[in-house]
């Protein structure tokens, strides 16, 4: 009877200890494969619940779950960011996995936010929470100086390009303030800017009034998940470091969120001083989810090996940088979001999980 229960022992020892092996070499394989930028490094950073809400997701790990589901999804991805995390962390987790070296040894670094309205996007792109400053800020102002120190050189030249994509148009946000031809930026079948507008960026404050001028001229609008003023329109930021003969790039993109909705309960646009944001909320709406659905299609394609199809003028934008060598993809998720919208972020995140660079391709 004992020699029968120490067998058993002894086997479940043995599977746990297969089970163990399994995981470690899965994710050394894919340490690999980030390091060789074959696929998407895909995190989750959660918003905190509001008071007395009830949790709709759990975190164990690298893992989260939706629990208020009949059938609970759960998916493991590179990194989980806990409820409330300083916006710090995020960043030395992106500068440490995307090191400055790589970006001047040739990689284009591309860093963008997907996820429901009112879950933190912006917040973690573009503007920051009180003393918390913004991924752009920290990170632009932290691989300048190190560029600084790698090139023993006294200065770093950054220069922005920022589009705004609204309504299906893309526009220069560092354009003329009043409505004039050349705030209109072309973009070209495969993602290029033909007149592009770019701000210079010298000192810690011109990189602070660019973040300041980017939320100003951003289109926003009260919504049903952000009564404060929910983004929406894309907003895509190619930035460029020179420093002596070494150059990096670097690309923020900012998505309007995906959102249930029709209609938005709330209809007033915070002031602009520009026309151009003069769509209906429903239209607004539709071209938002018009865009999002391009986009999650092409990140099927690219996790099936398919071609790319840029239809949309988001999908243009974005094309020379969703094939980047070094891409992470957020997912932001609220601790107590409708669970439905929450799985099916998620699972768009499954997706982008799966993308492969080096894939066969298939069909054209």
């Amino acid at each position: 009877m004992d020699g029968g229960r120490q067998a058993r022992r002894e086997e479940e020892k043995r599977r746990k200890e297969e089970v163990d092996d399994l995981a470690q070499r899965k994710r050394k394989g894919r340490a690999d494969e980030l390091a060789r930028g074959n696929c998407f490094r895909v995190i989750v950073v959660v918003k905190p619940a509001k008071d007395g809400s009830p949790m709709t997701l759990s975190i164990h790990d690298q893992a989260v779950t939706v629990t208020r589901l009949h059938h609970p999804l759960t998916l493991t991805v590179d990194h989980v960011f806990d409820v409330g995390v300083n916006l710090s962390r995020v960043h030395d987790y992106l500068v440490q996995s995307t090191s400055v070296q790589n970006l001047i040894h040739g990689r284009t670094a591309m860093v963008l936010a997907y996820g429901r309205t009112g879950t933190g996007k912006t917040r973690l792109i573009s503007q920051g929470d009180g003393d918390q400053v913004c991924l752009v800020h920290s990170m632009l102002a932290g691989y300048k100086s190190q560029l600084i120190s790698i090139c023993e050189a006294d200065t770093c030249e950054v220069e922005v390009q920022a589009t705004e994509v609204y309504a299906n148009h893309a526009t220069h946000v560092f354009g003329p303030d009043k409505p004039h031809p050349d705030s209109k930026a072309t973009v070209s079948i495969d993602g290029t800017i033909r007149n592009p507008q770019p701000r210079n960026i010298s000192t810690d404050a011109q990189l602070s009034q660019a973040i300041k001028d980017l939320n100003d001229k951003r289109a926003t609008r009260a919504m049903i998940q952000n009564p404060t003023g929910s983004s929406r329109s894309h907003l895509i930021l190619a930035c460029t470091l020179k420093c002596g003969l070494n150059t990096a790039r670097l690309v923020f993109v900012d998505l309007a969120g995906t959102e249930s909705d029709a209609s938005p309960a709330c209809t007033s646009m915070t002031p602009k001083k520009s026309s151009a944001h003069k769509c209906t909320p429903e239209d607004e709406s539709k071209h938002i989810s018009s865009d999002l659905e391009e986009l999650r299609r092409n990140v099927v394609n690219l996790s099936q090996g398919a071609v790319y199809s840029a239809k949309r003028t988001l999908s243009k934008v974005l094309r020379p940088y969703m094939k980047c060598a070094d891409v992470t993809y957020i997912g932001t998720v609220a601790a107590d979001g409708d669970p439905k919208e929450t799985k099916s972020t998620l699972e768009h995140l499954a997706v982008a999980n799966e993308v492969r660079r080096y894939a066969p391709k298939k069909g054209g």
